[in-house]
């Protein structure tokens, strides 16, 4: 039990520290990619850290597989260029018994990868999803100057009197827009003063105007319905039209029960990702097994190889199962099979350490 504690601490000490490495240069990738969208334009830069800490989710169901695969190569090498497996192995520890003692963390990486692809990962893509219309939103609201005639880039004319300092309440509005289900119609809207609301149930914004006006008509004819109103409330995709985002990702019953060949290769995909930790263990453990004096990141070169072409492989699997060139039920797990007969066959070879 000693010797079962010290493997399994050392491993998963290991595993986190590759893992909150890995987090980091993915979070700094994020966070350059939004910071970049911002300075473009394209989003109101008080959501990019926002935007960035939701896709930790996302980044960690990825990224899991790929740090217990370094952390097995980095613990057991050091362990075994330090002659401690050479001991071990010696007083009848073998790789079966090393093998299965690296099972136990094996299965709660897969229980927490499980839950990351399946809920977590998808419920952060979801929040990103109204997060970037919000964004999008938010920052022609930002853009608007008090006292100006302004001329977007869809054709929608604003003006606004004033503007609160957190641009979240606007006074004296008049807006000429097409509307959004017919934009031969065009609809002008006054109000006295509008008030930025958000529905956090469906994660949308609405405008709430008091005291005003809406003509509604096409432009060169005569009919136009006018309507006084003393509270209106609009969506903030009928005033800008809908923002792109993310498509909204589907439940896992929801993609069991769909037909589309994307949606049963996103399915192949999340299965495949919590599976993978238990293909790159029974990889890496034979890959970690060093002589004494090759140092504890030998196995490392050969690891990185290894790991590249499983990922590759599994990369691939995916875009041939969206191409319908494999059939559903082969799915991913043809490459899973190729990482445990690999896995075998180092294992066999690897025997113990000499």
């Amino acid at each position: 039990m000693i010797i079962a504690r010290y493997l399994t601490r050392e491993l998963i000490k290991t595993t986190l520290a590759v893992l909150c490495v890995l987090l980091l240069v993915g979070l700094s990738n994020e966070f350059v990619y939004y910071l970049g969208k911002a300075a473009e334009g394209e989003l109101s830069a008080t959501f990019v850290l926002k935007l960035v800490l939701l896709n930790i989710p996302i980044l960690l169901g990825m990224l899991l597989p790929i740090a217990f695969f370094v952390g097995i190569l980095l613990c057991y090498g050091h362990l075994s260029s330090g002659s401690e497996l050479t001991v071990l192995f010696a007083c009848g520890f073998g790789l079966k018994r090393l093998l299965k003692q690296t099972f136990f963390p094996t299965i709660a990486l897969m229980l927490i990868a499980l839950l990351l692809n399946f809920w977590w990962a998808p419920q952060a893509m979801q929040a990103i999803d109204g997060l970037v219309a919000r964004a999008q939103a938010d920052l022609i609201t930002r853009l608007l100057q008090p006292g100006r005639f302004q001329l977007l880039n869809d054709g929608r004319i604003f003006f606004v009197e004033k503007i609160s300092s957190d641009h979240q309440t606007l006074r004296g509005l008049f807006m000429a827009a097409p509307q959004a289900d017919d934009p031969s119609r065009w609809q002008i809207i006054t109000a006295q003063s509008a008030t930025i609301q958000t529905d956090n149930n469906i994660n949308k914004q609405y405008w709430v105007m008091q005291q005003g006006m809406r003509y509604a008509g096409v432009p060169n004819e005569k009919a136009i319905e006018l309507s006084q109103f003393a509270r209106y409330g609009i969506q903030e995709e009928a005033l800008f039209g809908e923002q792109p985002g993310l498509i909204a990702p589907k439940t896992f019953w929801e993609l069991w029960q769909s037909d589309d060949q994307q949606d049963q290769a996103e399915l192949a995909w999340r299965i495949a990702l919590p599976f993978s930790i238990c293909v790159v263990a029974f990889l890496a453990v034979p890959l970690s097994l060093v002589k004494p004096r090759q140092g504890k990141y030998a196995a490392l070169l050969p690891g990185v190889v290894v790991i590249i072409l499983y990922c590759n492989l599994l990369i691939l699997g995916r875009a041939l199962l969206q191409d319908e060139i494999t059939p559903n039920w082969l799915g991913l797990w043809w490459v899973q099979g190729i990482g445990l007969l690999v896995g075998l066959l180092l294992c066999l070879k690897k025997g113990k350490p000499a």
